[in-house]
């Protein structure tokens, strides 16, 4: 059988497998395409003013699935870059007076030349660069303006599917800075996350605020173990399986405890991660105090690749004394 040598990966591929080979790529190519182009009735409805008055409506344009554009108001122009060689064609555009159609698909591409400040009631591609030139990211930038007196969540911009006459929004961006998704997002390319600022409704800041707590614990209770009470940790076989071990938890205090917190490192192939467990207060002497705690596996739990889970209490007592404990647990 002949063979074809694919430089690419570093395999030899049977002459019978190109077949298969290309429709794989077809395939990849095809749902690219699907991400970026998601179908007929993927449409914007408005980009409206603070007072209410549209400046742009984008709209279906009867049944060959072109784009009817209207400028309004303050809008000058709409500058459409066909480019055949892109995969994102626009086959035809008309204008008349302010109204644009488009039959094809209309891309947005990052502005060249000078940089370009603020644009309000834009949507547009960027590349961002640094001091050097050296391009960073490219971005889809969303610039809204907020009227003097109004709220910044009043002026929005909103790309959704239009079922039975009625729009329906998929992502929604205001000028308050909140984005909004509904559905699932598929991301073609890479996804990069802003600042964490102490926002305690933000999650980030609270899962943050959570892992430094576990690592807290973590860390005291494996360097100043001390008496005080007992910590006990068991798997539960029945509840656990490859993909996650559960555990039941015990302390039992010799002392009163004012207060507590509970935490477990996650150790394996070299990686920890830490998990916040319980906090606690008021825990009365010889009183048991349990609960649970389990631990994700991917990919699946095995015997050539084990784990350790390192349970750790963290407590004060009434004249606010450290008493701290670890336990360790190998599994499977």
């Amino acid at each position: 059988m002949s063979g074809h040598l694919d430089f690419r990966e570093g395999r030899r591929l049977a002459a019978a497998d190109l077949n298969q080979e290309d429709a794989a790529r077809q395939a990849d190519l095809k749902r690219h395409q699907n991400l970026a182009h998601p179908g007929d009735g993927l449409v914007g409805g408005q980009v409206a003013a603070p007072d209410g008055s549209p400046a742009l409506d984008v709209t279906p344009d009867g049944s060959s699935a072109a784009l009817r554009f209207l400028l309004r108001d303050e809008a000058e122009a709409l500058h459409l870059s066909p480019n055949p060689r892109s995969g994102h064609r626009t086959e035809a555009a008309t204008a008349h007076d302010k109204e644009v159609r488009v039959t094809g698909a209309v891309r947005l591409v990052p502005l060249t030349g000078p940089a370009v400040g603020s644009l309000p009631w834009s949507v547009r591609a960027i590349d961002v660069r640094g001091d050097d030139g050296r391009l960073l990211a490219r971005e889809l930038r969303v610039e809204l303006a907020v009227q003097p007196g109004s709220p910044p969540h009043g002026s929005r911009m909103a790309v959704g599917r239009v079922v039975d006459d009625t729009f329906l929004p998929v992502l929604v961006v205001d000028a308050a800075g909140s984005v909004r998704v509904t559905g699932n997002v598929e991301v073609a390319g890479s996804v990069t996350q802003g600042e964490i600022t102490p926002d305690p409704e933000d999650p980030r800041f609270v899962a943050l605020l959570t892992d430094l707590l576990a690592r807290r614990i973590v860390g005291t209770a494996t360097s100043t173990p001390t008496a005080g009470f007992q910590l006990a940790a068991q798997v539960d076989p029945a509840r656990s399986s490859p993909q996650r071990t559960t555990l039941g938890v015990t302390v039992t205090p010799a002392v009163t405890l004012a207060r507590w917190g509970a935490a477990m490192a996650v150790e394996r192939s070299g990686t920890t991660r830490f998990v916040l467990l319980e906090l606690g207060r008021d825990a009365a002497p010889g009183v048991a105090v349990r609960f649970p705690a389990a631990a994700e596996w991917s990919p699946d739990l095995t015997a050539a690749a084990p784990a350790r889970l390192v349970l750790a209490v963290v407590a004060f007592d009434l004249h606010n004394r450290l008493r701290a404990q670890i336990v360790r647990v190998a599994v499977p």
